[in-house]
């Protein structure tokens, strides 16, 4: 065996020349970026909520084909890169019933087939000449514990004490949901609902076994795939049209199993929220505070725990109603509540349980009716300190950015500065300059440049139908 004697990992045996004793406090360089989202590409084909003659029973379709690239385990590499070519067709069947004068119940089902298949069924890792199984790839020594990524063969590695493997991957997959909603009109600007969700489908697609690791970011970056899920939520919405507030408190809770949870899994959430426009909607103000409990690691793991995590925020604009100049500020937080099992407090910097704040300001001015010219900038911290007690982990960001209309797009110039505040190595800043460009299609009903803010109708539920409204 490398490296000579093999060190206990919770039952299984792993190679110690694969363990680092780095140093990893200060984190992955600022200079290393992950790849951007490739979708050549994704097409989508949707109908409309289609009344089946003058039944309560409306008819929806959607299908996706998609061409989009899976960047793997590690989004900064590209050895385990790979295209997912296939398509996922949707149809369902709503039914609306009302109940009274102020109840309805929205109910729909839904049936889904399609076939996902990654062009390589493995992710390739790069592995020492020589090396024996179990190996920890990448793996560090935290205390008396060994983490990372336990492989037990070059394809098969460990989640908590499951195994996962590509190969085990089924291209094909179906499954079936049940979306209901009950909806109790209280007043005219009061309601309540409680709704259930629940989908069921087969267990070895591609989709359930990013969701089966944790990686959640797979269902924004290469597809939203529809898993498994099972939920009951309830809240209570306040719209009033003048003066022009809302208020919502909403709450949910995960009724799927302890086995069925998954890594990064929303567990519950409370959440309550507040706005405010003035009559012109040239202001507003809205406001927020969310208390959530998230499955951390896999239930299986050694060292899993539940992370309660306090969020809040802030954020107003102004747009006048020639919309030549705007103005938008937003501020958000993260505060965590519990401390990892392998250590570390929140406020010492680990990825999983920091505390996190990001505040934004942005200044824009219409040049014509073809230009704009905007100011952005930026501040987040994970308010965290290091061994030595110093400050880290502070960013500020600043765009200077030029918009384009071209009729149906937006194409944007964007020069940045990146600060990430004093260098580890002396007391000069350390920061990178960025140039961006990017084209952005509009949607239908959008025109010029944004932002795009509706002033002539005010928001009224007497224009909106039971089905809409759901009272």
């Amino acid at each position: 065996m490398l490296g000579g004697m093999a060190v206990g990992y919770d039952g299984y045996y792993t190679d110690p020349a694969s363990i680092q004793d780095s140093d990893l406090e200060d984190g992955i360089s600022t200079n290393r970026y992950g790849r951007v989202t490739e979708r050549l590409p994704q097409i989508t084909v949707s109908s409309n909520q289609l009344r089946l003659g003058t039944l309560p029973w409306w008819y929806h379709m959607d299908l996706n084909v998609i061409n989009n690239l899976d960047k793997g385990l590690n989004i900064v590499g590209t050895d385990d890169d790979a295209f997912v070519r296939g398509f996922d067709l949707y149809q369902s069947l709503t039914n609306q019933i009302k109940i009274g004068e102020r109840c309805t119940l929205v109910t729909k089902f839904g049936l889904g087939v399609g076939v996902m298949e990654r062009e390589d069924d493995s992710f390739n890792f790069d592995l020492p000449t020589g090396a024996t199984f179990p190996f920890v790839m990448n793996g560090q020594k935290i205390d008396d514990d060994i983490i990372g990524l336990t492989l037990l063969d070059r394809d098969t590695f460990l989640v908590g004490r499951k195994t996962f493997s590509l190969k085990d991957v089924n291209p094909a997959f179906a499954y079936g949901d049940i979306d209901s909603k009950f909806n109790t009109r209280i007043s005219n600007a009061l309601s309540h609902y409680i709704r259930w969700r629940f989908r069921e489908g087969t267990n070895d697609s591609l989709g359930q076994f990013y969701e089966n690791i944790g990686a959640l970011k797979t269902r924004d970056d290469l597809y939203n795939f529809r898993n498994s899920e099972n939920w009951i939520e309830s809240g209570l919405v306040y719209n009033l049209i003048y003066p022009r507030l809302t208020a919502n408190v909403s709450l949910g809770h995960n009724l799927q199993g302890e086995g069925d949870i998954t890594p990064n899994e929303l567990r519950q959430y409370i959440n309550a929220g507040a706005g405010w426009t003035n009559d012109r909607n040239t202001l507003g103000l809205n406001g927020g505070v969310g208390l959530q409990e998230r499955q951390l690691r896999d239930p299986t793991d050694p060292n899993e725990f539940q992370q309660n995590s306090l969020t809040y925020y802030l954020s107003g604009r102004y747009t006048p109603v020639h919309k030549r100049f705007y103005a938008s500020t937003s501020a958000y937080f993260i505060q965590n509540k519990n401390s990892d099992p392998l250590g570390g407090s929140p406020d010492e910097g680990n990825l999983d349980s920091r505390n996190d704040s990001n505040i934004d300001f942005t200044v824009g001015k219409k040049l014509g009716t073809k230009y704009a010219m905007e100011v952005a900038s930026r501040y987040r911290t994970n308010l965290s300190t290091n061994s030595d007690g110093d400050s880290k982990g502070q960013f500020t960001d600043t765009y200077v950015r030029l918009r384009r209309d071209f009729h149906d797009v937006i194409g944007t110039l964007s020069v940045g500065l990146n600060d990430t505040g004093l260098s580890k190595d002396d007391e000069s800043n350390d920061s990178s300059y960025q140039v961006r460009f990017d084209v952005q299609f509009k949607k239908p009903g959008q025109k010029g440049l944004p932002p795009y803010v509706r002033t002539t109708d005010l928001y009224s539920r007497s224009k909106l139908g039971a089905f809409e409204t759901g009272g």
